[in-house]
């Protein structure tokens, strides 16, 4: 006859290594958020929209290009944190990607390896930041307090 084993073990994240593998997860989606922009940029918005020849058109591609890296990278991002184990993963990444919606123009004029720096750090603090915040136990304060952190960030990074 079977037998069902039941699993009793607590996979909240919790010890040093995990909040470590949180950080790490960051600091690889703010690098990947930067190659998915300038892969985005050079050959699909460009190449779409710079066609026509309309230079209106062509100026925002980084932008452009940005927002949508910022989507992708929150999508892989839920998927990673689940796997984390983190506690309402989606709202992690929302809240990351949230704060750093139009982040293109924060980085334009930057060399690639300070750029990679950057994205990396600040990735790395904003998903440690959210995953630390979202692990209260009620979600209606973890939302407010997302939300006011969501705000300050936009509000020093966007200064």
């Amino acid at each position: 006859m079977a037998r069902a084993v039941v699993d009793t073990s607590d996979r909240r994240i919790r010890g040093t290594l995990n909040w470590v593998h949180v950080v790490l997860l960051g600091a690889a989606l703010g690098v990947v958020w930067l190659v998915l922009s300038w892969l985005l940029s050079a050959y699909v918005i460009d190449v779409l929209v710079c066609r026509s020849g309309t230079l209106a058109a062509c100026g925002r591609s980084e932008e452009v290009a940005g927002n949508i890296a910022a989507v992708i990278v929150a999508v892989i991002g839920v998927g990673a944190l689940i796997r984390l184990y983190v506690q309402r993963a989606f709202g992690v990444a929302v809240a990351v990607l949230a704060s750093f919606w139009g982040l293109s123009a924060l980085i334009d004029g930057l060399r690639w390896f300070e750029s990679v720096a950057w994205l990396a750090s600040l990735y790395a603090l904003a998903y440690l930041l959210f995953a630390n915040i979202f692990r209260i136990r009620s979600l209606f304060a973890a939302i407010i307090l997302a939300a006011l952190a969501v705000l300050l960030v936009r509000w020093v990074a966007f200064l």
